[in-house]
């Protein structure tokens, strides 16, 4: 798993880089950040949650441009390494789905989402 070692290059694990930056705890850190993206990722894939789960992961992404990629200028490099562009993008579609949560937001007066009234699910009989 690349999270922790790389089998190609163990400096290019994620443990590894938050050493580099300083981290305590590293293995803690990295434990939190995919432990934090799975659930979130599940609970946006199932539609629950969908504030709580963006804020989630907006935080991590935050934290990633605030304290890593920040240093390295806009672009991202190759193999992933380097800027923060594709983080902002990511962080500022986090924050509309959380503006926009689909559980209060998007539901028409008797609490369900227009995507159930476009595809003709919640149709009434006369």
């Amino acid at each position: 798993m690349r999270w922790f070692e790389s089998s190609t290059d163990p400096s290019l694990s994620s443990r590894a880089s938050l050493e580099r930056f300083g981290f305590p705890e590293p293995v803690l850190v990295v434990w939190a950040i995919t432990l934090t993206e799975i659930i979130a990722g599940l609970l946006l894939a199932l539609g629950y949650g969908v504030r709580h789960a963006s804020l989630a992961l907006a935080s991590v992404a935050a934290g990633g441009i605030a304290l890593i990629h920040h240093r390295f200028g806009w672009f991202v490099g190759e193999h992933g390494t380097g800027g923060s562009e594709y983080s902002v993008c990511l962080l500022l579609c986090l924050l509309v789905l959380a503006a926009a949560d689909g559980e209060h937001a998007f539901a028409d007066g008797n609490g369900r989402c227009p995507t159930t009234r476009l595809s003709g699910a919640s149709r009434r009989r006369a």
